[in-house]
């Protein structure tokens, strides 16, 4: 008798389990990645234009935040710190990673660019990295809600920090 109500049961246990997380698509990952390439794009436009850049790549409500500086909340803030920078050129972005459900993704890359200092006798080229986390729009488009960033160099005038060792 036991082992009639076994088997049902382990099925119905089964069947009671969970559904596995819905993953991001191959379609979501490449819509990230050219909202990317766009940006850059645009960033390196000969007359660069940051409302243009970061309406390609930011929310509304994003918030971006810079090393050395505080951190910029909604995308108007977001273009008047990218418009009161220095001019920088040669832009590259380099996706490594794009994880994520249908509606969410998190987006790791590195970073390149030469950024002309008032008063320095050449730009500066600077390398670093960064994280984003993107969000599906109610259009379907992807746009960064968050996002960080730092240089992988020194300061100028300090030293590099050792290696870290693992």
């Amino acid at each position: 008798m036991r082992i009639r109500f076994a088997a049902p049961l382990a099925l119905l246990v089964a069947a009671c389990q969970p559904a596995p997380p819905a993953v991001l698509s191959d379609a979501d990952k490449a819509a990230i990645q050219k909202a990317t390439d766009s940006t850059v794009a645009l960033m390196n436009a000969a007359t660069p234009d940051p409302k243009a850049y970061a309406s390609v790549y930011f929310a509304d409500n994003a918030m971006v935040m810079p090393a050395n500086a505080p951190a910029m909340e909604g995308r108007d803030a977001i273009v008047a710190m990218f418009a009161g920078s220095p001019p920088i050129t040669n832009v590259k972005f380099t996706v490594l990673n794009i994880d994520g459900t249908p509606d969410m993704a998190a987006v790791t890359g590195s970073y390149e660019m030469d950024i002309a200092i008032p008063g320095a006798p050449a730009p500066m080229h600077d390398k670093g990295k960064y994280l984003d986390i993107w969000k599906k729009q109610a259009d379907g488009s992807w746009k960064a809600v968050k996002s960080i960033y730092n240089s992988d160099l020194p300061m100028p005038g300090s030293e590099a920090p050792p290696p870290a060792k693992n």
